[in-house]
């Protein structure tokens, strides 16, 4: 498994000429875009869900990459590791996933 960093998106959006947001509201409203886009290729498989883009391409993988990709900016701008807060949350439920890897 790839372990993709912060780092990895900058550089990725570096090469797509895109624009690394400059504040966190910006990054969580570009995250709560790409939550509604995974919601939409999710329900586009449903046979009594009415599209308005009924031909538009809709995969789930390709969206729930956007999401976690847009996490990262939006943590990033917070000052925040997102594998550090999900590390120390499931600690703080007594959890220790360093602990119990064999790869570290």
């Amino acid at each position: 498994m790839i372990n993709i960093t912060t780092q990895d998106f900058k550089n990725y959006f570096n090469a797509r000429g895109l624009v690394w947001p400059e504040k966190s509201d910006q990054a969580l409203k570009f995250l709560i875009s790409e939550i509604g886009e995974l919601a939409d290729a999710d329900v586009a498989n449903e046979d009594e869900w009415i599209r308005n883009n009924p031909n538009s391409e809709r995969r789930t993988d390709f969206e729930i990459s956007d999401v976690m990709m847009m996490l990262f900016v939006y943590a990033d701008l917070k000052g925040l590791d997102p594998h550090q807060c999900v590390y120390e949350k499931i600690l703080s439920k007594g959890y220790d996933l360093i602990e119990l890897r064999e790869d570290l």
